[in-house]
C-alpha cells in the first residue's frame, strides 16, 4: 500500500570554521538547513515488513557527486544526511558540516535516500562507494532506497520528494517467536538471493545506492520484528510472477555455532510470488513443516542404550556417502573402492573420483580391495593418511578428537544384527559365516552412560533405506567393542584420513 507521509526536519544550527571544507567561509551569523520531505514508499501491509515508520527509525541521504569532489578537502570523511524518525516527527543531520554549508550554497540538486532496517550501519569513506558501509558482518535484510531524486533549495529550505521502493525484495514473516535473537533462526530457498545495501555514490551523473549480495539459496538470518522474525532476499527474476514450486526451510540454530543442535523445518509449496510480497509463514508448530531434529535428540529413538553424555564426528556442507551396489558390475565386492572414494571426498571437497574410476585403476580381477590397493590409491591421490595399530577402542577416539576419520577392514559376522525398521545400530544385513571382510570409515563416535559406539558409514546399504529415505549404511552406530573384536580377528590396524 502507498503511505505518502509529510515531514518537516529542522537541522540543528551550527556554527563551522573554514577548516572543515574548501568551500567559502561561511557568515559569523547562525545558519541551519531545513527539510521540507514528502516521502513515498510500497510497503506492504503486513508484519512481514514496517507498515508504517517506527521510532528510531532512519534515512541515509547523500546528495549529488559531493561525496567524490570534495572528498580530499574534507579529509575522506563520508558526507551523509541522517533522518531520524521520533515518534511523531523526523530530525535531520548531518555528518560533516561541510555538507550542509554546501547544500545551503546551492539552488537545486540530486540525492538518494536509503532506509536500511534492524541494525545502524557505520559509514566510512571508500575511493569506490563514497559512503561504504564498515560493518563485514552486517545481517543480510531488505533496505528501501530512492535514487537520483530532485531536490531544490530555496529559503534555507530543501524540498523533495523521495520514492523509497522495495525493488525486487520478497519478505516472509514467522510469528509466535517472543524468544527469538538476531540470527538465531536462518532461511534458505534456492529462487532467493541474500542481499544487504553496501553504500551511496555516484554512478554515471547519478547518486545511487549499492548492493552486497550473497547466492541463491544462502543461509538469510531472521531478524527479531513484534513477536516474530523477518526474512528477506530478493526473488529471482525468473520466478517473478510466475508459479513455482517452492522449498523454504528454516534452520533454528538454537543460538549456537554447530549444527549439531540445529533444527530444520522444511516447507514445500507451489505458489506465485512476485517482487514486493510480504507472506506471512505459518508457526513452526503447523504439521506442514516437516522437522528434522539434532542427532542427540534422535539417539533413544534409533536405539542406543543409555544417558547421552558425549559426541563428537565432523560434517561436511555437501553429500560424502556412498552406497556400492550403484558402483556397477563388482558392486557386491566394492566396499573396499567406496570406502575410498568416500575418504576422499571427506579429504577434499574437490575429488570427483567416483567408485568405478577406483575399480578401473585397481581392478584385481573384479574381486576384492586389499589394505596395500587402498594405501596406493590414496598415494596416487594425495590422500593424506597413515597406518595405525589399533589395539583399544580410546585410538579412534583420539582420531577423531584430534579431526581425522578412520578407515576399517573388519570381519562383519562378529557385529551383533539387528535391522528393526526405524532403529540405527548394529549391523543391518545377514553375514551368515566367519571371514566376511569388509571396509568401513568410521567419521564420529557417541558415548552414553552405558556404551561408546562408533558412527560409521557402512557402504553396503545395497538401496536399502531407513524411514526417512536416507541409506541405511549413512550414519550407522556400531558397539565399538565389537569393532575392536572385530578387527582384532581380521586386521588389528586403522588407517587413519586426515592432516591432524
Amino acid at each position: 500500500m502507498k503511505k505518502r507521509l509529510l515531514f518537516l526536519i529542522g537541522a540543528v544550527a551550527l556554527l563551522f570554521t573554514a577548516a572543515a571544507c574548501s568551500i567559502e567561509e561561511p557568515e559569523a551569523s547562525l545558519r541551519h538547513l531545513d527539510f521540507d520531505v514528502n516521502v513515498d514508499s510500497d510497503l506492504p501491509g503486513t508484519r512481514a515488513v514496517k507498515s508504517s515508520w517506527e521510532t528510531g527509525d532512519k534515512i541515509y541521504v547523500i546528495f549529488d557527486n559531493y561525496l567524490s569532489v570534495n572528498m580530499e578537502e574534507n579529509n575522506e570523511s563520508p558526507c551523509y544526511a541522517t533522518l531520524v524518525f521520533n515518534g511523531t516527527k523526523w530530525e535531520g543531520s548531518f555528518s560533516n558540516p561541510a555538507l550542509e554549508q554546501y547544500l545551503l550554497g546551492r539552488s537545486e540538486g540530486r540525492l538518494a535516500a536509503c532506509f536500511i532496517p534492524f541494525y545502524e550501519p557505520t559509514f566510512r569513506y571508500s575511493t569506490i562507494f563514497g559512503v561504504d558501509i564498515v560493518d563485514p558482518n552486517r545481517p543480510y535484510t531488505y533496505y528501501m532506497t530512492g535514487e537520483d531524486v530532485p531536490y531544490t533549495i530555496s529559503g534555507g529550505k530543501l524540498s523533495a520528494t523521495l520514492p523509497m521502493t522495495l525493488s525486487t525484495f520478497v519478505h516472509f514473516y514467522l510469528g509466535g517467536l517472543p524468544d527469538a535473537t538476531s540470527g538465531r533462526y536462518r532461511m534458505n530457498c534456492a529462487s532467493i538471493l541474500a542481499s544487504r545495501a553496501s553504500g551511496g555514490y555516484y554512478d554515471r551523473g547519478k547518486p545511487v545506492w549499492g548492493s552486497s549480495n550473497g547466492y541463491y539459496g544462502g543461509d538469510i538470518p531472521g531478524m527479531p520484528y513484534q513477536g516474530g522474525v523477518s526474512f528477506s532476499g530478493r526473488l529471482m527474476e525468473y520466478n517473478n510472477g510466475r508459479e513455482n514450486l517452492y522449498e523454504i526451510v528454516v534452520t533454528d540454530t538454537k543460538g549456537t555455532e554447530t549444527i549439531e543442535d540445529d533444527y530444520v523445518y522444511t516447507l514445500t509449496k507451489t505458489t506465485t510470488l512476485t517482487f514486493r510480497d510480504a507472506v506471512v509463514l505459518p508457526p513452526l508448530t503447523d504439521p506442514v513443516w516437516s522437522l528434522k531434529k539434532p542427532k542427540r535428540e534422535m539417539y533413544a529413538e534409533w536405539g542406543l542404550e543409555g544417558t547421552f553424555e558425549k559426541e563428537m564426528g565432523y560434517e561436511r556442507p555437501y553429500e560424502w556417502y556412498i552406497d556400492q551396489g550403484s558402483t556397477g558390475a563388482c558392486s557386491g565386492v566394492n566396499c573396499g573402492p567406496a570406502s575410498s572414494v568416500m575418504a576422499a571426498k571427506w579429504y577434499n571437497y574437490a575429488f570427483t573420483g567416483t567408485v568405478e574410476d577406483a575399480r578401473a585403476e585397481i581392478y584385481n580381477n573384479g574381486g576384492w580391495w586389499y589394505t596395500n590397493d587402498i594405501d596406493a590409491y590414496f598415494n596416487a591421490h594425495n590422500i593424506a593418511h597413515t597406518t595405525k595399530p589399533f589395539t583399544s577402542t580410546d585410538d579412534v577416539v583420539w582420531e577423531i578428537n584430534m579431526g581425522n576419520i578412520v578407515l576399517l577392514c573388519l570381519d562383519m559376522y562378529y557385529i551383533t544384527y539387528g535391522n528393526q525398521t526405524g532403529k540405527r545400530v548394529n549391523k543391518f544385513y545377514n553375514t551368515a559365516n566367519k571371514g566376511w571382510g569388509h571396509f568401513l570409515l568410521v567419521k564420529g563416535y557417541v558415548q552414553t552412560s552405558t556404551k561408546l559406539y562408533y558412527e560409521v558409514y557402512d557402504p553396503y546399504s545395497m538401496g536399502r533405506t531407513n524411514p526417512d529415505g536416507t541409506p541405511m549404511g549413512r550414519s550407522r552406530y556400531y558397539d565399538a567393542a565389537e569393532i575392536l573384536q572385530s578387527a582384532g580377528i581380521w586386521w588389528p590396524n586403522m588407517i587413519v584420513v586426515g592432516d591432524n
